[in-house]
């Protein structure tokens, strides 16, 4: 399991930490911090595509493979 918890610090820099781990074992596996906003969606956006991505595969090669 994933989960990103994201919010803005006392000076007004965003950021977003990223969790790892099932229920009693969750580790921060990364923590990113940005003073600009369009940055930290870049960012964000990046960081999730590539988390529902990551062991994604598309139908046409699930049929090819015999699954």
């Amino acid at each position: 399991m994933v989960r990103v918890e994201m919010g803005e610090d006392l000076f007004g820099f965003l950021f977003y930490d990223i969790y790892s781990g099932r229920k009693h074992n969750v580790k921060k596996v990364k923590t990113r911090i940005f003073a600009d906003p369009a940055a930290f969606f870049r960012s964000l956006d990046i960081e999730l595509y590539n988390k529902e991505n990551r062991d994604y595969v598309p139908l046409s090669e699930t049929r090819a493979v015999g699954f």
